[in-house]
């Protein structure tokens, strides 16, 4: 593990620490999830969360998807089971759903983004948080529902890598909308890329980035960096 992913793993720990011990103590004081903003303006018309948002969605818009890659504690969790499945396996390539399915797939996040809004704006309750994989760590409106979804999406993950970030996460979808265009860009540098893919074996959210960087799918995990032999992989502006 080179020192960039030394460091991410620390912050990643401190965040994880730091979010369910105070989630446990606050309750719902204390909350890193966007959506979970978003479910108590609909229904309180609350803005005290106002300050967190505005953090969050500048440094998504200037860096890309730095909170799911860095800052989510699911983000965490699901990071580790994949690697987990790696380390028993012995993987040298990062296993991939087919290209046609998962090009399919990676839109639904944005269809339940929507949908959870709508439910919960209906059904005047929060609809997210209330099965919301995280809740089952702490005390943020955790539920059997949430617990039961923790354990099925943590199994998904070592099928396959941060399937829940790739395909389902509102929060992440609502975080790709913001980082379609950040000012700092993940770059393949074409004149020192020998393509190798090595960079793409080890993406966990299967990025192909010798074709195209989807700016708005990349957690900025920087595995890709941390592989290439190259320096070919860059982040700039």
């Amino acid at each position: 593990m080179d020192k960039l992913q030394t460091v991410r793993k620390i912050v990643q720990s401190a965040f994880f620490i730091k979010f369910v011990i105070l989630s446990a103590v606050l309750s719902s004081f204390f909350c890193l999830c966007i959506f979970g903003y978003i479910e108590q303006f609909i229904l309180m018309g609350s803005i005290y969360f106002v300050p967190v948002v505005i953090v969050i969605s500048l440094l998504t818009i200037i860096f890309g998807r730095v909170f799911c890659g860095w800052m989510c504690p699911l983000g965490f969790i699901f990071d580790l089971t994949y690697r987990l499945r790696v380390k028993l396996s012995g993987l040298k390539k990062l296993p991939e759903v087919p290209k046609n399915i998962h090009n399919k797939l990676k839109y639904l996040k944005y269809v339940i983004l929507v949908l959870f809004i709508i439910l919960t704006y209906h059904l005047t309750t929060y609809v997210y948080c209330s099965v919301c994989p995280i809740g089952a760590l702490t005390n943020l409106s955790g539920t059997v529902i949430s617990f039961v979804v923790l354990i099925g999406f943590i199994i998904l993950g070592f099928i396959y890598p941060m399937a829940f970030c790739r395909y389902l996460c509102p929060i992440g979808a609502l975080l790709g909308i913001f980082s379609l265009k950040p000012v700092f860009k993940l770059k393949l540098n074409k004149d020192k890329c020998v393509n190798c893919k090595l960079c793409e074996k080890k993406c966990p959210v299967q990025i192909e980035l010798t074709e195209k960087i989807e700016q708005h799918e990349c957690i900025r995990c920087f595995e890709c960096k941390s592989a290439c032999r190259k320096d070919a992989v860059k982040f700039g502006s």
